[in-house]
């Protein structure tokens, strides 16, 4: 005859979060759930306690959203903490206004204005001017990779 002695479900966030050193310092979180229970019971002889996860998937499909999230930050136009001449930007960017995205996915304007004399340019709203252009923010023409479903925290 066995007697319960506890009966716990329980969720908890994992963070397999990326951190950058240089030039920046830049820490991005990657929260994802893990289902817990556990269940204590005895016995007329001994105390038993299962502890059950659901987190061998969830940690690989973490590891492989983070290495093509590091992919994409390594391959992005714009880093943060690094400066780069207007000249540089409107090369990589073009003469016409477009979508950019930034390392959350937020789509972003990279705007291009024509004038007269000297044409003008911005990142997110950042008038692109001179060679010191230092930016907070990853920025790219394609958005990084998704976050796999099963990574959501509801």
């Amino acid at each position: 005859m066995s007697k319960v002695l506890e009966h716990l479900k329980r969720s908890e966030n994992r963070d397999a979060y990326i951190e950058i050193t240089s030039p920046a310092y830049k820490k991005i979180s990657i929260l994802f759930p893990i289902k817990i229970v556990k269940h204590a019971f005895e016995t007329t002889d001994c105390c038993y306690c299962l502890v059950c996860k659901n987190d061998t998937l969830q940690i690989e499909l973490a590891k492989q959203y983070r290495d093509a999230y590091v992919l994409w930050m390594k391959r992005c136009y714009i880093k943060p903490g690094i400066s780069y001449s207007a000249q540089e930007i409107r090369a990589h960017f073009g003469r016409s206004s477009r979508e950019i995205y930034n390392q959350e996915g937020k789509k972003c304007l990279y705007r291009y204005v024509t004038n007269p004399f000297i044409d003008d340019w911005y990142v997110d709203w950042i008038e692109c001017s001179g060679s010191n252009n230092t930016f907070s923010n990853f920025y790219d023409t394609t958005p990084p990779p998704k976050k796999p479903q099963e990574l959501n925290i509801n």
